[in-house]
Formats: structure tokens, C-alpha cells, sequence
């Protein structure tokens, strides 16, 4: 285990909320927000008309890897997907619309991909190193569009410390991290009047609810999460508090989140989530050619 395990492992514990993962005695151990490597990477996609992703995954470990490539829709309902072999210090990058028969083309949804015993056992096992990765939302009507690393979590023990190499992730002895934020923000938007048409993803809001199911092979299923989402204008005046409800993954944009009418740049908080499902957030907002995007960070509070 390399050292920068310690670094950012140990921020677990401060201040997260426990998330109480299906029907195990193993104890939780909760991340704040996704990390940019882990042990299982998850990715959000987008492949409807006018979009285009790419998801890359690469192997920094001197051993050969098998990887199950699991697509699931908005709805968490599974499309299919295989078993790819990565070798030491290979790379794979995948497009949705066409790999693994083009199970995800004309979808937007999660893709995951666990390491696995081989091509043809999908037993869930701990890799030698975390894996690495990053993906690409793109948007061809705006030609436009952002990436960053996917959302990833370590195989852990009931002390909280990574599994050993080759461990199998029973959810039982060994399990992986979840996601656990309580709040979700967005720092900051620009004003959507400033931005591109939502509906061409001026801007867009994509939050995921999901519990983890172990077996012998790992699966995802939607989590009902009953949210608020307060909003504030640049000065600190609150705009709007609504409800958002949340079961699978949400794709959105900031107004219709608000129901009200946006006319300047502000900040939203995500709160009421519960401890019993992963939680976690996407923002991306894009002024003709010109897009940004980023991983919603975790907040203590609502102001």
C-alpha cells in the first residue's frame, strides 16, 4: 500500500457521516466525496443525441487485471456490459455508443468497473494498485464539453484499511467505501442568463443515489434520497428552497431545481440526504464553446 493512502484515508473519519451499507455487520466507512483513484471506479455517461462520452481507466499496478464494465441507466436498471483485460501499465478508453455492442448508445446513466478474478469469474477483488482514470461529457450542439477523474473508493476492512491485494470484496469482511456527503454544493454558478440554454446543457446538475449489492458479482440498484435544494444569490440572499427528490441518478439543471427564474450567479446546497445510500453530485455549466465542470464538494451546513 503506498503511502498516499494514509493521507487521504485517514480524512474519512472527520466530520463524515456513517453510512450503514445493505445488511452487514462490517462496520461503515463513509467518504465525504469520491476519491480520484480507487479500488472500483464509477463513472458518469452520457450518450443521448448530441452527446458524447469517452471513459478511460488505466492500470498503474505490475500485475495483469481484469475489469467488469457495468452500464446502468438513469433508473440504475443494468444495460449489460463485459469483462476487459487490462496489463500491467495498460490503458483502455471506452466509448459507450460502441463497445460491448453499444449497450449504453442513446443512454445517459453510471458505468462501473470492478476489478475482478478473471475474463470469466466476476468475483469483485482488491487490484494491486487503486486504478486511475478520467472521462469526458461532451456536448456536439454547443461543441463543447469537460472531463475530470471518475469517482473512485477503496476495498475495506472492518478497521477501515484497505483490503488486501487479492482480498475478495464480500461486502461481508471486505466492502467498499461509500458515499457519504449529508450536504452537497455547488460553489458557485454564473448567472443562466449569461449561459447557454439549459436544454443543450447551458448548465447541468447530475446527482447519483445508489446502494452497494455483493455477490458473486457486484451490482448497483437506486436509492430513493428525499432532498432540499436551497439556493442563495451572490450576496448570501436565499432565492429558493425546494424540494429534489433522487432515485437512481438525477439529471437536471439549476432552474428547474429553483422553480424560480435565475438572474445571477449564486450557490446551491444539496441537504437531507441519508446515511443508508452512496450520494454524490456533478455541476458543469457552458457559455457557447467555453464549459466547465466539476465534482460537487462535500458541506457541513446549510447558512
Amino acid at each position: 500500500m503506498r503511502g498516499c493512502f494514509g493521507e487521504r484515508r485517514w480524512r474519512i473519519a472527520l466530520g463524515t457521516v456513517a453510512a450503514v451499507l445493505l445488511t452487514t455487520a462490517l462496520p461503515a466507512v463513509a467518504l465525504p466525496v469520491p476519491d480520484s483513484s480507487g479500488d472500483q471506479l464509477i463513472y458518469v455517461y452520457d450518450a443521448r443525441t448530441n452527446r458524447v462520452p469517452f471513459l478511460s481507466v488505466a492500470n498503474p499496478s505490475d500485475d495483469t487485471i481484469f475489469l467488469d464494465v457495468a452500464f446502468y441507466d438513469a433508473t440504475l436498471n443494468s444495460l449489460g456490459g463485459g469483462v476487459i483485460q487490462l496489463a500491467s501499465a495498460a490503458n483502455r478508453v471506452i466509448d459507450p455508443t460502441r463497445d460491448f455492442n453499444g449497450v449504453a448508445d442513446g443512454k445517459a446513466g453510471i458505468a462501473v468497473f470492478t476489478p475482478v478474478t478473471s475474463a470469466t469469474d466476476r468475483t469483485p477483488v482488491v487490484p494491486g494498485e487503486p486504478l486511475v482514470g478520467g472521462f469526458t461529457l461532451a456536448n456536439t450542439a454547443l461543441g463543447s464539453g469537460f472531463g475530470q477523474n471518475p469517482f473512485g473508493r477503496i476495498a475495506v476492512t472492518g478497521s477501515g484499511s484497505r483490503a488486501a491485494v487479492g482480498s475478495t470484496v464480500d461486502g461481508s469482511t471486505v466492502r467498499y467505501e461509500s458515499f457519504g456527503p449529508g450536504i452537497l454544493t455547488i460553489p458557485v454558478y454564473f448567472n443562466p442568463q449569461t449561459l447557454e440554454s439549459p436544454d443543450i446543457d447551458g448548465n447541468r446538475v447530475f446527482l447519483a443515489s445508489f446502494n452497494d449489492s455483493y455477490g458473486s458479482t457486484f451490482t448497483i440498484t437506486a436509492a430513493a434520497q428525499n432532498l432540499t435544494a436551497t439556493y442563495f444569490d451572490g450576496s448570501g440572499q436565499q432565492l429558493a428552497a425546494n424540494p429534489v427528490s433522487v432515485n437512481g441518478l438525477l439529471l437536471s439543471d439549476l432552474e428547474a431545481l429553483a422553480g424560480v427564474t435565475l438572474n445571477s450567479s449564486g450557490k446551491v446546497f444539496f441537504s437531507g440526504a441519508n446515511d443508508t445510500a452512496n450520494f454524490f453530485g456533478l455541476f458543469s455549466q457552458s457559455l457557447g464553446t467555453f464549459a466547465s465542470g466539476q465534482l460537487m464538494p462535500a458541506a457541513n451546513i446549510v447558512p
